[in-house]
């Protein structure tokens, strides 16, 4: 029997792997959130009415919208950091198009 997989198992299984062991349990608990699209960006705050529409810019950046992809890979200030541990770690990365 042969069963069919869905871009939510696969979604499942990429979260799954945040578990893993290999990082402190903060660590693997806020990849968790990011993995699941929970983390309490600004842009979330503002459309659970906690944020006024006039503060959900990046705090890094204050160009853009703070959602999950651009404050952890989008912004020019964290993929800086991003890029500084890759080459820390003597490795070359490309921007992805999303977190995930």
């Amino acid at each position: 029997m042969q069963k069919e997989f869905s871009s939510r198992d696969l979604c499942e299984n990429i979260v799954c792997k945040a578990w893993l062991n290999l990082a402190p349990p903060k660590v693997e608990f806020f990849m968790w959130l990011a993995l699941l699209g929970k983390l309490n960006t600004r842009e979330r705050l503002w459309k659970k009415g906690i944020l006024k529409e006039d503060q959900i810019s990046c705090p890094f950046c204050a160009v853009q919208v703070e959602t999950l992809d651009h404050i952890l890979m989008a912004c020019s200030v964290s993929w800086g950091i991003w890029d500084l541990i890759a080459t820390d770690m003597q490795q070359n990365i490309s921007k992805p198009a999303t977190f995930k």
